[in-house]
């Protein structure tokens, strides 16, 4: 008999092998894009041996925004949402320069926020978010641009584990790793770093909003 975990991972599969073959690309290129062997993600697929990670999936969609298709990871590992879709329309960023120059520091800000008014024009209930502080190193640092889309409330159980942008209900919004309290059904927000001097747990909160990290725009270096 199915269970409903295994099921899960079945659907998860089939909605891996959906948006592989509808902007054609090959097992091996999704296997390269989500940096593990093409025998793991064929099981991914399969649903044999497990589902993809939340790590490897937001890789994965990371590098598929960049080359222009639209899928969010909460369609991917819950199928909610928006099927994914090929972006209508090319980013045209005026500071890049011409052969290969590099852009600088401000025509990189203007390129990160159009980048960002591209995602939230196509994704209204979205939110987008300047990491401020080192709470979530080493995945995000300060400066890093992230954006999510806000889920329904009640359906918050489908994405503990996942890092998600929080409104408080004050106004103010967090990043944090969102874990739902399997006890006591209690909200808890997580750092990744255990060496901030933020608080390093939020408990028992009550959330105006949140959303599932699906976007995220690292700043190059200086050099």
């Amino acid at each position: 008999m199915e269970t409903k975990n295994s099921a899960n991972i079945k659907a998860i599969g089939k909605r891996l092998t959906q948006l592989r073959t509808i902007f054609r690309y090959s097992p091996q290129e999704f296997a390269e894009i989500a940096g593990v062997a093409l025998a793991t993600y064929k099981d991914w697929e399969y649903g044999k041996h497990g589902s993809i990670p939340e790590r490897r999936a937001h890789q994965l969609l990371k590098t598929l925004w960049q080359e222009g298709v639209q899928c969010t990871l909460e369609w991917l590992l819950y199928g909610n949402g928006e099927p994914p879709q090929k972006q209508q329309q090319q980013l045209i960023f005026p500071d890049s320069g011409a052969n290969n120059k590099p852009i600088g520091k401000a025509g990189e800000e203007k390129q990160i926020a159009a980048e960002l008014n591209f995602f939230q024009a196509h994704n209204p209930d979205s939110m987008g978010f300047v990491v401020e502080d080192d709470s979530m190193l080493p995945n995000y640092a300060i400066g890093d641009v992230v954006a999510g889309i806000i889920i329904s409330l009640k359906d918050i159980k489908k994405i503990s584990g996942l890092n998600c942008l929080v409104q408080l209900n004050d106004g103010s919004v967090v990043l944090r790793n969102l874990q739902v309290v399997a006890t006591d059904n209690q909200l808890a927000l997580l750092c990744l770093n255990p060496d901030t001097k933020q608080q390093k747990v939020i408990y028992g909160i009550d959330p105006a909003s949140v959303a599932p990290v699906v976007w995220h725009r690292q700043k190059r270096p200086l050099p």
